[in-house]
């Protein structure tokens, strides 16, 4: 289990699309309730929201909205790179399943140290050991086997 960096991080695109999705939607709902809130807190408190108010929106909260803006992509960043974690050994489960059930060479899963699901690649690692060994085993039974219940000429004479 080696610490190499990945060749690239949107990995499976639908999955961590979905993530930034979220993310994006989440900040839209924040602004919107921050700016909903502003609104509502002075219509409560004043009575009525009026040109001062518009202008107090304008100078104190926007800026504050802006700043978050700026903020951002680096929290989409960030959600790519963490999403990489758990999405990078799900995709090489995946293909080396796909690659097993094709017949070809079941390789061990290397998977990063601090990627999620280390467990599970192993518990797979496992299985596909478990799984050779148990092909190979049946072909050298069949043979034992079938040496010893073809009768032998002695045997049906007696």
């Amino acid at each position: 289990m080696t610490k190499t960096l990945r060749s690239h991080e949107m990995i499976d695109q639908p999955v961590q699309g979905a993530l930034i999705d979220r993310v994006v939607r989440n900040w839209c709902f924040c602004l919107t309730s921050v700016a909903a809130m502003f609104f509502a807190w002075t219509w409560f408190w004043e009575g009525a929201v009026v040109k001062a108010d518009l202008v107090l929106f304008a100078t104190r909260v926007l800026p504050c909205l802006v700043a978050s803006l700026i903020f951002l992509p680096f929290a989409i960043r960030d959600q790519i790179r963490l999403s990489a974690r758990f999405v990078g050994p799900v995709h090489a489960m995946k293909t080396a399943i796909r690659r097993c059930l094709l017949g070809d060479q079941c390789r061990p899963l290397e998977v990063r140290s601090n990627d999620f699901w280390r467990d599970i690649s192993q518990q797979l690692n496992e299985l596909v050991a478990a799984r050779t060994q148990e092909l190979l085993r049946p072909a050298n039974v069949e043979k034992s086997t079938s040496e010893e219940s073809v009768p032998q000429h002695s045997d049906q004479l007696a």
